[in-house]
């Protein structure tokens, strides 16, 4: 390989790396149009004294119901003010954690109803996140090894030919 060969060689790994950063994003989309939209109906959730509990999923779409009549009854529940990420509201949740934090004044620690849906994963959600795994890999792996065996094929040429006056048999 000599200096005039690298540019190719050098637009062959860009788009080596363009093909692998497309082929992640669109497995990555994919396993997130594949996952199947679930309702959990009065799931029961300790929420602490700060306000803070935490629901069995993640990915969270909405919130529909929060509440205990028998642990806060002041609360009203059908007319809390639940909303995502939103200061002032009631009940604030984050939707990629399901995390949940209680804003009322009045507000007891216990365990508490809440209805909400959330995207479940999927076996091809599985199948895409292995495969999103797979090529960062070799992003992060192979592919700085081609550039060293690159790079290394370029000097020992160079030094070659300094040595032996440009190749096999010329004086």
């Amino acid at each position: 390989m000599e200096w005039q060969n690298l540019y190719g060689f050098v637009l062959v790994i860009v788009m080596c790396g363009v093909l692998l950063g497309a082929g992640i994003l669109l497995t990555d989309k994919f396993g997130d149009a594949v996952k199947n939209p679930t309702i959990v109906t009065e799931e029961t959730i300790a929420i602490a004294a700060t306000g803070i509990g935490t629901t069995a999923n993640d990915e969270l779409n909405s919130v529909s119901f929060f509440g205990n009549g028998s642990k806060n009854s002041s609360m009203a529940t059908d007319t809390l003010n639940i909303c995502e990420d939103t200061p002032g509201c009631g009940v604030n949740y984050t939707a990629q954690t399901g995390v949940l934090h209680v804003r009322i004044a009045n507000f007891t620690a216990g365990n508490y109803k809440i209805t909400y849906d959330y995207d479940k994963d999927s076996a091809a959600t599985d199948v895409t996140d292995s495969i999103t795994s797979e090529l960062g890999n070799i992003a992060s792996t192979w592919l700085g090894v081609i550039i060293v065996i690159a790079i290394c094929a370029i000097l020992v040429t160079m030094v070659m030919k300094s040595f032996g006056g440009g190749g096999v048999g010329k004086r």
